[in-house]
């Protein structure tokens, strides 16, 4: 596997997600990044159109 640029660090702000090429959902959470199919697994619905709770 190789690793590939998903966007700078200054285009991400805590706790928001930004959409990537190939729809990936791109997010700073508590200093950490995270990258991840932008659908949800059971409903196929959009996860940048959800809200995170107390880390979930």
């Amino acid at each position: 596997m190789n690793w590939q640029r998903a966007c700078t660090m200054t285009a991400l702000q805590k706790d928001r997600v930004k959409v990537i090429k190939g729809g990936i959902a791109v997010f700073l959470h508590e200093d950490h990044v995270f990258a991840i199919d932008n659908r949800c697994p059971h409903m196929g619905f959009p996860l940048h159109m959800g809200s995170l709770k107390n880390g979930s």
